[in-house]
């Protein structure tokens, strides 16, 4: 029953803003920086904040991306 998945579907997208809306901000604001052993990462400062993403970082957002979509795709349908 649709009625019953978007209690469902409130909650797991109760994390979207952090997840996903503040993310996207961040990136906005990133640059490439090549750190001294030649990795590359995303550095941002974003509302007074440092930020840097690394390959950790990207497997999470990623994850994250990944559970809001079927979530959507499932209140979709």
């Amino acid at each position: 029953d649709s009625k019953e998945y978007i209690s469902v579907f409130l909650s797991v997208n109760a994390t979207y803003q952090d997840d996903v809306i503040d993310i996207r901000n961040k990136f906005a604001h990133a640059k490439v920086i090549v750190q001294e052993d030649g990795t590359e990462v995303l550095e941002a400062q974003f509302k007074g904040s440092h930020f840097e993403f690394n390959e950790t970082k990207f497997k999470e957002i990623r994850e994250s991306l990944l559970k809001h979509r079927e979530a959507l795709i499932k209140l979709k349908d």
